[in-house]
C-alpha cells in the first residue's frame, strides 16, 4: 500500500506538471490555430502533400520499429514445432 501511495505521489506532480510545460509550448512556441489552413490541405499537388487514409498514417511508425527489429529464424521454426506438437495430439 505504501508504495501505491508513493507511485501516486509521484505521478501526480509529474502528469500535472507535464500537461501544463505542454499547455505552455503550444501556446508560445508552437502557436497551433484550428481556424489555419495547414500546408497538407493548402497545397494539395499528388507529389509533397496528398491525402491518406488514418490507419496508414497510423501504421507508419508502427511497421518501422517491427521492421528495425531483428527476428531470428529459429523462432519461426520454434512456432512450427509447437503448432505441429499441438496439432498432433489432438487426433
Amino acid at each position: 500500500m505504501n508504495t501505491l501511495i508513493a507511485v501516486i505521489l509521484g505521478a501526480v506532480p509529474v502528469y500535472l506538471t507535464y500537461t501544463r510545460y505542454a499547455r505552455r509550448i503550444d501556446r508560445n512556441v508552437v502557436q497551433s490555430d484550428r481556424k489555419r489552413a495547414t500546408p497538407a490541405t493548402l497545397y494539395i499537388d499528388g507529389v509533397d502533400f496528398m491525402p491518406t487514409n488514418w490507419n496508414i498514417l497510423l501504421g507508419y511508425p508502427y511497421f518501422g520499429c517491427i521492421g528495425s527489429s531483428f527476428i531470428p529464424p529459429e523462432s519461426f521454426f520454434l512456432v512450427d514445432c509447437l503448432l505441429e506438437t499441438l496439432s498432433s495430439h489432438r487426433h
